[in-house]
């Protein structure tokens, strides 16, 4: 009867549709509070047809203020159908639909604003404003749209003053960025006004924000200067004090201006809303400390950090280095054991606004426990414990599901240590043919080996049967899709068309120089640059991308300069004019995050997407090898 009724109800829903797939909300004005169905039409989508459709409600009170709701997704014939409850102060509700790794992209997106005695909330009108700057386009990906955005700012405005106050820096941002003359004129008007009024540190603060908008630094300092002065104990000079402390060396000068700064503004550090207020610097304190052995305060200060999550990472951090945890073994594992500690207890609360779904947070907390696991177990071995390092690892494996090399290896080395000979072989062989192998494994492969086997026969076996599951399981990824073309600088400054090099099989990986596992994945990229030089028919395309330093393009070329070994083409991406906090040629791939690979045809279509990066060099290029193959081989296919 309820699915009768919805369908008998849909005349009356609102639609939000520019593209083939369609969202119908109903009631069309949702009260805040009350329960609120949806159908969903995916066809012309990217999840036409898909199996296993899922959709995640990100339900927003405020910026910044969110919650994420899984919700069931019920099939009737060729649509789905939904219902949640937002809580009363959800102002507005974005709906992201997905079919495993696949996002319904929408432009437009999907969402709705909430309503009061049968009028949308002035909040509601802002944050559909805030959806329009772009900024949850990291959940659903909705276009920048800055004229409408800013056309629901100034309707919020005069629904509610109240949002102008808070909120007009925001809108004046977004309106120099779409229009520099105009919005510089709009900004300096408006400090005119402030400078009418009682000099507040909240006033001044705010001057001080549109100065640095307009990149007038002279002018931002001088603001910042006199905050300073007039509210020696105000937010700003508290935050100063703070970063004095971050930019000392040494433990015992932090710890002596720390006490100072806590006397100053009238602060005890075993209050926990005093504490909030210098949280900023615990961790290089404990950092610092444990630099010179102080593991008393390194424990003291951690422990006033109130994320378990970032608790857990500086713990687990510092166990990393097996010499140095031999230094005061019972401090560093107990510290190493609390990580875990503090992974399971995170799993008991509330996900934090930013993850998609509560399926998500439990993800990561997963993957944390992966690593801090694997570190724990190196301390344990360290230690002696061997057999009890072991079980931690397997469960460590288990949860990892075969993927890390760096874990599988040191599960090997922990069942070689106990005597397990004939299950770290045949665990080692399972790496060899699932292609995770390095020279170590191959030594203690060859060791388990008894002396009247042909290990490299055997060994050479392994091998083929990695490369023919590999390609396999390559063959099973190939997709075909036109690659979105750019034109681009490199670092020497000449123009690079995607379009010119088309007859061409053109590798591009999305890198920045923070990215950890993009630097970690370089130097087998090297290798394949190396093994490709003379094949004019194969082309890489570095292109730094999120990389967002005002000098970006020294900073790139600094880096580069530092590691000569690298020979890359380095092409750098460019900031959108409308959104300088996006950019262009990343979000044409539909990129969120790197490193990120395109094997793109002689067609110019591309034909492999892999993100991230864990293996070895030599895998590195035998997978691009592969890849390589294939997209010569099926131009055209």
């Amino acid at each position: 009867m309820k699915k009768l009724c919805l369908v008998l109800l849909l005349p009356m829903a609102i639609s939000v549709s520019s593209f083939a797939q369609t969202v119908t909300f109903l009631p069309p004005k949702p009260e805040q509070g009350k329960p609120l169905k949806f159908v969903y039409d995916p066809k012309g989508g990217s999840l036409y047809q898909l199996p296993n459709l899922a959709c995640n409600v990100k339900a927003l009170s405020s910026p910044g203020f969110q919650s994420n709701i899984p919700v069931k997704l019920t099939k009737v014939g060729a649509v789905y159908e939904g219902e949640f409850t937002p809580k009363d102060s959800t102002n507005l509700a974005v709906l992201m639909f997905s079919a495993g790794d696949v996002k319904d992209d929408h432009p437009s997106g999907y969402y709705t604003k909430f309503y009061k005695n049968g009028r949308a909330t002035p909040m509601s009108i802002f944050l559909e404003g805030y959806i329009s700057t772009g900024s949850e386009r990291a959940f659903a990906k909705i276009k920048t749209d800055l004229p409408k955005a800013l056309m629901f700012y100034k309707q919020a405005f005069d629904a509610d003053p109240e949002l102008k106050e808070t909120y007009f820096n925001k809108y004046l941002f977004f309106s120099f960025s779409l229009d520099k003359v105009k919005g510089e004129k709009q900004i300096l008007e408006t400090i005119t006004l402030y400078n009418k009024l009682s000099p507040s540190e909240n006033t001044l603060t705010k001057t001080a924000e549109l100065y640095a908008i307009i990149k007038n630094k002279k002018a931002t300092d001088s603001v910042y200067q006199l905050i300073k002065t007039k509210y020696p104990r105000g937010r700003y000079a508290l935050s100063s004090s703070l970063a004095e402390i971050r930019a000392l060396k040494k433990a015992d000068d932090k710890e002596k201006r720390l006490n100072e700064v806590l006397t100053e503004f009238n602060l005890d550090i075993n209050k926990d809303a005093d504490a909030a207020k210098v949280a900023p610097v615990f961790s290089g304190m404990g950092i610092a400390f444990l630099m010179v052995n102080n593991y008393q305060k390194v424990e003291f200060y951690i422990d006033k950090i109130e994320s378990k999550l970032m608790r857990a990472a500086l713990y687990s951090s510092f166990c990393r280095n097996k010499e140095t945890i031999k230094s005061n073994l019972p401090f560093y594992a107990k510290i190493s054991k609390t990580s875990l500690e503090l992974v399971e207890k995170a799993k008991q609360e509330e996900e934090p606004a930013f993850y998609n779904s509560r399926a998500e947070y439990l993800n990561y907390l997963t993957s944390n426990y992966i690593m801090y696991g694997a570190v724990y177990a190196g301390v344990l071995d360290v230690m002696g414990k061997d057999a009890e390092a072991l079980a931690l690892m397997e469960d460590v494996v288990t949860k990892d599901d075969f993927s890390s090399l760096a874990t599988n290896m040191s599960y090997v080395e922990l069942l070689v240590k106990n005597g397990k000979n004939n299950e770290a072989k045949a665990y080692a062989e399972r790496m060899v043919r699932a292609g995770q192998t390095n020279e170590k494994l191959e030594k203690i492969l060859k060791s388990l080996y008894a002396e009247n086997v042909n290990f490299a026969s055997r060994y050479g076996d392994l091998e083929k049967k990695a490369d023919s599951t590999r390609n396999a399981d390559f063959v099973k990824k190939m997709i075909n899709i036109p690659a979105p073309t750019f034109t681009l600088k490199n670092l020497k400054g000449e123009a690079v068309d995607l379009a010119a090099l088309k007859g061409k099989t053109v590798i591009i990986d999305y890198w920045a120089t923070w990215c950890g596992p993009c630097i970690q994945s370089f130097p087998g990229m090297q290798m394949a640059v190396e093994k490709y030089k003379n094949d004019p028919n194969v082309v890489f395309l570095f292109i730094n991308t999120f990389q967002k330093e005002e000098n970006r393009e020294e900073v790139v070329k600094d880096w580069m300069l530092a590691n000569p070994k690298y020979t890359f083409n380095v092409l750098l991406d460019n900031k959108k004019t409308e959104d300088p906090e996006q950019f262009e040629v990343v979000n044409k791939y539909k990129v969120t995050g790197i490193p990120t690979k395109f094997i793109i045809d002689a067609n110019g279509n591309i034909r492999f997407k892999i993100a991230g990066f864990d293996g070895t060099p030599e895998a590195t290029v035998k997978e691009l090898d592969i890849m390589i193959d294939l997209a010569k081989a099926r131009v055209g296919k």
